[in-house]
């Protein structure tokens, strides 16, 4: 439904339009398996609208995918991994250059110790934080004034 935002579906859609269509040309040999190296694995919506590329979706059981090649990086996580959900979608960490030569260098924490240590802890309560306005106690939700009676 256009306009409306839903769940990805990771364009089941279009992938089962692939298994059928691998069925059919593959007749009575039984070779249904979608392979990227043949072209049968289809594309997702949100692959073909990145301009970057940045979106890789594949068969992980094949190790010449791109995807199982990516997935095989250092730099591969997922979100909330402790909790044991083990999610369909993994993401690659950002490389940062640590040249202080070039001209995008920005010297940032690379650990949670190294950032409490620089800037203090941010999950710690201070005086004057989020929220706190210019210290004086918030009114109650009560109305006076104008309209007040």
């Amino acid at each position: 439904m256009r306009g409306v935002m839903e769940k990805c579906s990771f364009c089941l859609q279009r992938i089962e339009q692939a298994k059928i269509a691998q069925k059919v040309k593959a007749g009575p040999s039984g070779d249904i398996k979608l392979k990227e190296s043949e072209g049968t694995i289809p594309r997702t919506a949100c692959q073909q609208a990145c301009p970057a590329e940045a979106i890789v979706f594949g068969d992980v059981s094949d190790p010449e995918s791109q995807v199982a090649k990516l997935k095989a990086q250092d730099r591969d996580y997922t979100v909330l991994e402790f909790l044991l959900t083990k999610p369909r979608v993994t993401y690659l960490a950002r490389v940062r250059n640590p040249n202080p030569a070039m001209p995008d260098y920005q010297e940032s924490p690379v650990s949670m110790k190294e950032f409490t240590e620089k800037n203090g802890n941010p999950f710690e309560h201070h005086e004057g934080g989020h929220g706190a306005g210019d210290g004086e106690p918030r009114a109650s939700g009560k109305t006076t004034g104008k309209g007040a009676r």
